[in-house]
């Protein structure tokens, strides 16, 4: 399958944390293949973050990952004709030690 472009927002318990894009993304037939998404945050949204933890006593941290995929649409599967963009989602909530 190729990926012609993804584009992503990542949240942590509901509040923006960073976003990117990745372009030219290529997953092999009949494979399960994890996509990497870089994902940077500057430290002090980082310890505020860790500090509303703290504050409100929570037991697991919420991630979600919103985003748009576009993917080609080939004609006899050589040349490009358009992309189609399909919206996604990620959950994943990580319990706290």
């Amino acid at each position: 399958m190729e990926i012609d472009k993804l584009s992503y927002m990542v949240y942590v318990n509901d509040k923006f944390a960073t976003e990117g894009t990745k372009y030219s993304i290529l997953i092999p037939a009949n494979s399960v293949t994890p996509l990497k998404i870089p994902a940077e945050i500057t430290t002090s949204d980082m310890l505020n973050l860790i500090a509303s933890l703290i504050k409100e006593g929570k037991k697991s941290i919420n991630v979600d990952i919103k985003g748009v995929i576009d993917l080609p649409i080939k004609f006899f599967g050589v040349v490009k004709t358009v992309s189609i963009s399909s919206p996604f989602e990620v959950p994943q909530t990580y319990a706290l030690p």
